[in-house]
């Protein structure tokens, strides 16, 4: 990544798995104390219905905003804790992760590496394994019994810019070359002044403190 003090872009996440979309707006600053903080307000719809979330890092702690309650999350993310109960099955050179490859594009003037990551079948299949069999995939079908299986990509495209050394777009596919995933960067500035406020808690809201998952995920149907 290149080297910059702050940043904001707007995103376009598409998961195929689960036939959603999400807008988002991320801005980031780099501290000269090493702190980082970021905000991304995010948009999208599940069953018809419009959502709106926002979620803080900041001095404090990470924070996901309601209208009414900003809620301290003092637990793992799931996508964190599912990455170290499936890397548990894959040891240091116990499986051979797979192969990169590297070439350029070029798009509105602007020129990108593409860097392409292939995993191999062995790794590919630990993983899922791991991944579907984890307690907390468990639980969160228990919560949703309608959640797909969250496929472990097989190949990975990333689009890098030349000259700042941004990832502008990461697409992922499983083995039959079906699109999982594609996130893509754009409006990106760099070194903007970002306001204080943007990563500060609203005084206005009522704060409250999840220690787990379970927490998290009451006080979140309290505020609909």
């Amino acid at each position: 990544m290149a080297n910059f003090k702050t940043f904001k872009a707007d995103i376009l996440n598409t998961s195929e798995t689960n036939a959603t979309k999400v807008k988002a707006t991320l801005y980031q600053r780099y501290n000269p104390d090493g702190i980082m903080e970021m905000r991304i307000d995010s948009e999208y719809e599940v069953a018809k219905v419009k959502h709106k979330t926002v979620f803080i890092n900041n001095r404090e702690g990470q924070w996901q905003l309601t209208p009414t309650t900003a809620i301290k999350m003092e637990f793992q993310e799931a996508l964190t804790i599912m990455a170290q109960q499936a890397a548990t099955g894959v040891k240091k050179g116990e499986l051979t992760p797979g192969t990169y490859s590297l070439s350029e594009t070029a798009m509105n003037d602007k020129s990108y590496w593409v860097v392409k990551a292939v995993v191999s079948e062995d790794v590919q299949k630990k993983v899922q394994e791991a991944l579907e069999s984890s307690p907390l995939m468990q639980e969160m079908r228990k919560r949703t019994p309608s959640l797909k299986s969250i496929p472990f990509p097989s190949v990975t495209l990333y689009r890098i810019g030349k000259e700042d050394s941004i990832i502008y777009s990461t697409q992922q596919y499983d083995d039959d070359g079906n699109r999982i995933s594609d996130v893509t960067y754009e409006s990106v500035q760099i070194n903007l002044p970002l306001a204080d406020d943007i990563f500060a808690i609203p005084q206005n809201l009522k704060r409250k403190v999840a220690r787990t998952r379970n927490d998290y995920a009451t006080m979140m149907a309290e505020t609909r």
